[in-house]
C-alpha cells in the first residue's frame, strides 16, 4: 500500500504553494519579461511531446503575431523555462493549452475552440529553452503548442454531483464553525455546486495531489476551497476534512494573522455554498477531492475588511 496523506488549497493572498493558502481572490499577476539580445537558437531541437503524453500532447509550431496573439492571457516569462516549468504553471491555471515561445515566455488558455493556426503554421521554432539546453521552446513570432491533458488511470468522468446526506452533512459543518464565529448560516446553492463539479473533474482527469485553483471565469467569480486526501479508498470523511480546512487554522488573536481555507468559510457577507467530492486513481493510488465554492467570494481586500468579515470564536455562542 502507498503513502496516505494530505492536502489542501484556499484562495487568499501570498504565492502559489501546494499546502497553503494563496493568490487573493481579486489579483492575478501577469508577468512579461522581455530579454535585451535574442535568446539562443538551437541547432538540436527536440519537443517532449514523446516523454509523457499523458501529460501534455504536442500538436505543432505555429505562427503568432504581436498585435494579434493567439494565446493572449495567463503569461509568465522566467530565464528557466521549459516544457516541464510551462506545464506546471499552466496546470495550476486550469488550462487546456499550453505554448512555450521566445525560449523563456509561457502562454496559457481556457479556449478549448483556440483557433491555433489563424496566423498559419509551418513557423521556425528554433529557440532553445533558457532552462533546458537543447529543448525547443517556440521561436520568433513562433510558439510550440501542447493540448494539456491528464496522468490518471482512469478516463475522464461525467461531472459529479453530491449526494443528499453529503450536503447535509457538509453544509451543517460549515454553519456550525460560523456559528462559533457569530455569522450567519450558508445555503445550498445548485449553481454553486455545478461550478465545483466542473473543477472536481479537472482535478480527477489530472488525479495527483498536486492541487490547483480553477480560474476566476472557470468559476464564474465564486471562492473555492480544496482538499485531497489519498492511498486509501476509506482516507476521507467530512469531519477529517473540515478538521484541515477549518479547526488546524482558527487557532488567532487577530483574524490576520492567518487567512485562508477558514476565512472563507467564515465570511461574513458569503451567503451560499456548493461542495462536491469525486474519485479517482492513478499508478493504484485512490484519491479523493473535495471542492467547495462560496458565493458570494470571500478573502477579499484589505486587514479592515478581514476584521469586520471573519469574527473572533465566541464561547458564549450556542451552536
Amino acid at each position: 500500500m502507498g503513502k496516505s496523506g494530505v492536502a489542501l488549497l484556499a484562495l487568499a493572498p501570498g504565492s502559489v504553494m501546494v499546502g497553503a493558502a494563496n493568490l487573493r481572490q481579486n489579483e492575478m499577476v501577469v508577468q512579461h519579461a522581455t530579454s535585451a539580445s535574442p535568446p539562443t537558437r538551437s541547432h538540436a531541437s527536440r519537443h517532449l511531446y514523446d516523454s509523457d503524453t499523458s501529460k501534455y500532447e504536442y500538436i505543432g509550431c505555429f505562427t503568432d503575431s504581436q498585435e494579434d496573439r493567439i494565446l493572449d492571457d495567463m503569461l509568465t516569462s522566467r530565464t528557466d523555462m521549459s516544457t516541464e516549468k510551462c506545464y506546471e504553471h499552466c496546470m495550476e491555471m486550469g488550462a487546456e493549452y499550453m505554448a512555450t515561445q521566445w525560449a523563456q515566455e509561457c502562454f496559457c488558455s481556457n479556449n478549448k475552440d483556440l483557433e491555433y493556426d489563424r496566423h498559419g503554421s509551418g513557423a521556425e521554432c528554433d529557440m532553445s529553452c533558457t532552462g533546458v539546453e537543447g529543448e525547443t521552446c517556440g521561436g520568433n513570432h513562433a510558439f510550440d503548442l501542447y493540448k494539456l491533458g491528464g496522468s490518471a488511470d482512469n478516463p475522464p468522468s461525467p461531472s459529479p454531483s453530491p449526494s443528499p446526506d453529503d450536503m447535509a452533512g457538509l453544509l451543517d459543518l460549515h454553519n456550525e464553525a460560523r456559528c462559533v464565529h457569530s455569522a450567519d448560516p450558508l445555503g445550498w446553492s445548485d449553481p454553486v455546486t455545478s461550478s465545483a463539479a466542473e473543477h472536481a473533474v479537472r482535478l480527477t482527469d489530472q488525479c495527483t495531489s498536486s492541487l490547483f485553483h480553477s480560474t476566476r471565469e472557470q468559476r464564474y467569480g465564486y471562492g473555492e476551497n480544496l482538499f485531497v486526501c489519498w492511498g486509501t479508498d476509506t482516507c476521507y470523511n467530512h469531519d477529517y476534512a473540515m478538521e484541515h480546512l477549518y479547526v488546524e487554522e482558527v487557532q488567532f488573536d487577530d483574524v490576520t494573522d492567518y487567512i485562508g481555507h477558514a476565512t472563507q468559510i467564515l465570511w461574513k457577507s458569503t451567503k451560499n455554498v456548493g461542495c462536491v467530492l469525486a474519485g479517482c486513481s492513478n499508478g493504484g493510488t485512490p484519491y479523493t477531492f473535495l471542492v467547495c465554492q462560496y458565493d458570494p467570494a470571500g478573502n477579499m481586500g484589505g486587514d479592515d475588511e478581514y476584521r469586520q468579515e471573519v469574527g473572533l470564536p465566541d464561547p458564549n455562542n450556542s451552536c
